[in-house]
């Protein structure tokens, strides 16, 4: 409806244009993931797609350019924010909570949606669609002051999050060794005792204690040998 009052479009060409963040999305996500990975500083590019989607909303609140030029823009900086945004998620949280905090993120980014859709109805019925475009800048100005914050932040304590590739591979290289390092210069925490170790059995030892799970009865002198299989 937007785009047919603002713009004078066809009903047609509106759904078109409504459609085109997320077919722009199909192709340009996969570009712009190999993007993210071979240079990294995923931070500045949640920043820069920030900025585009501020752009594109500006330009359909306040000029009467073609409105597929800001809605192209916006299907781009979309793909761009969710190919360098996720996988912060992994770099600072442990590997072993990485599944809950996707979770999480999924969970608030649903709630987002959902209060800002009723909200964004509101403003629509009540004051119009210009106020709604203002109401979506000011939200991303928000965003954006998050994003210089938590830079600021990451910058004090390393800026992991904003590493090049290059950085980060040498940044893994370097942990890994250091764990390499404390595993043997502490023996205790980086092998197991001698007790607990798996200690390899003979082809004779695996038959008679196969056999001894089935139920065939034993040979006379088996027993003492199933009794000494059960220390492994």
């Amino acid at each position: 409806v937007f785009f047919e009052d603002k713009f004078q479009m066809t009903s047609k060409e509106a759904h078109l244009c409504n459609s085109m963040v997320y077919l722009i999305s199909l192709g340009a996500s996969f570009l712009f993931g190999i993007m993210v990975d071979r240079t990294g500083m995923n931070l500045f590019w949640v920043g820069v797609s920030i900025l585009g989607t501020l752009v594109s909303h500006a330009v359909m609140a306040f000029t009467w350019i073609n409105p597929m030029v800001p809605v192209v823009l916006m299907g781009i900086m979309y793909s761009l924010l969710a190919c360098a945004l996720w996988p912060m998620v992994a770099v600072v949280v442990p590997e072993h909570q990485v599944g809950t905090a996707y979770g999480i993120m999924q969970a608030v980014q649903n709630l987002g949606l959902a209060i800002i859709s009723m909200v964004a109805g509101t403003i629509t019925d009540q004051k119009g669609y210009l106020v709604l475009e203002v109401f979506f800048c000011v939200w991303l100005c928000a965003a954006f002051f998050c994003c210089v914050i938590l830079y600021m932040v990451d910058s004090a304590q390393g800026g992991h999050l904003n590493f090049t590739t290059k950085e980060r591979i040498a940044w893994e290289a370097a942990n890994d060794r250091k764990s390499m390092d404390d595993s043997l210069d502490s023996p205790g925490k980086g092998f197991m005792p001698e007790s607990n170790r798996i200690v390899p059995q003979s082809a004779r030892q695996l038959r008679t204690r196969f056999l001894c799970r089935v139920g065939v009865p034993l040979e006379h002198g088996m027993h003492r040998e199933i009794s000494s299989l059960h220390t492994f």
